[in-house]
């Protein structure tokens, strides 16, 4: 496939944008937390396994949650709970 180097850089953001892209990348504790609650309600547990493939980045922030229960200073009381 041949670049096409005319293209406007507003078209190459509409094309992504057609898709779905995700500009903004910053993910916060809230929106992992809804993930894991959906989590939960379709299998009941929150075992989410450090490989997961039908969500790898709710993987990565469960034991990344799984580490911070033991420095304590690192994570707020309200989310602990």
């Amino acid at each position: 496939m041949k670049a096409d180097r005319n293209l406007s850089a507003q078209y190459r953001i509409d094309r992504l944008e057609e898709i779905g892209f995700q500009w903004e990348v910053y993910v916060t504790f809230e929106n992992r937390y809804r993930e894991l609650i959906a989590l939960k309600k379709e299998f009941e547990h929150c075992n989410v396994p450090a490989r997961y493939p039908d969500n790898q980045s709710l993987a990565v922030w469960c034991t990344a949650m799984r580490g911070t229960k033991y420095r304590r200073n690192k994570l707020s009381q309200d989310k602990i709970e």
